[in-house]
């Protein structure tokens, strides 16, 4: 057994550097934003998911794996959905810095996406 004792927070540290330039773990957390973003605009409208499905023509189990468990939606369906609960989808690219490499930003208040960071960001800014 080893005495060396196993530090969490370089661990953490360790992972999220790795990860912060992984496409897949990027494209997922823009995803689960956009999730977010039509679960909120739902919820303003009232709207069940029922509804929405209705609205787009596809099956509720459509509607439910959009919100639930994002996959990799192309930007055509996206703005389809955008379309039906009255937003617009923008998407803006941007250099990277050192300190956050995820610019996809988009302001929610304006009915668009944005990235998990961006959103933190403009809470700790307000």
């Amino acid at each position: 057994m080893s005495n060396a004792s196993f530090d969490t927070d370089k661990w953490i540290k360790e992972k999220e550097q790795k990860l912060k330039n992984d496409p897949e773990y990027i494209a997922y957390g823009i995803m689960l934003d956009i999730s977010s973003q039509i679960t909120n605009r739902l919820n303003e409208l009232n709207w069940k998911q029922k509804d929405l499905a209705e609205r787009l023509n596809k099956s509720q189990g459509w509607i439910s794996r959009l919100l639930n468990a994002p996959t990799n939606f192309s930007i055509k369906k996206l703005v389809e959905v955008a379309l039906a609960i009255d937003l617009k989808l923008d998407v803006q690219m941007a250099k990277t810095t050192k300190a956050d490499s995820r610019k996809t930003k988009v302001l929610p208040s304006a009915g668009y996406v944005n990235s998990r960071q961006e959103q933190h960001k403009i809470k700790d800014d307000s």
